[in-house]
């Protein structure tokens, strides 16, 4: 079995919401009615960038994951670094466009490259 890492989980989560259609805010997910669903457990249809990666590393709220904490990690400093009165990519994702949030995400990417 391949180890995932934060940058493949990265490029899952840009991929999974680079349709708009595909991406939300002010939930971490949403169904097909546009309601809030569980990103791991439920049947979202619509991401925000924290939830795509629980979705692609299948961890549920309130579980621990190395990999999600580098993740939101990468996409904190990104974000902080588009707009320094955001508290982190949540926020982000709430108060920006769709665009702004994926050159956030491709900002992240490029730092774990590094």
């Amino acid at each position: 079995m391949t180890k995932i890492n934060a940058k493949t989980v990265l490029q899952s989560v840009r991929a999974m919401i680079a349709n708009e259609d595909h991406w939300c805010q002010q939930h971490y997910a949403e169904n097909a009615c546009g309601c809030e669903d569980d990103p791991v457990s439920g049947n979202p249809v619509a991401f925000c960038p924290l939830g795509a990666a629980r979705r692609v590393i299948g961890v549920p709220w309130g579980t621990e994951s190395e990999v999600f904490a580098e993740v939101s990690d990468a996409l904190y400093v990104a974000s902080h670094a588009a707009d320094g009165s955001c508290e982190g990519i949540a926020e982000f994702n709430d108060y920006h466009s769709h665009a702004e949030v994926l050159r956030v995400i491709d900002e992240a990417i490029q730092n774990l490259a590094t």
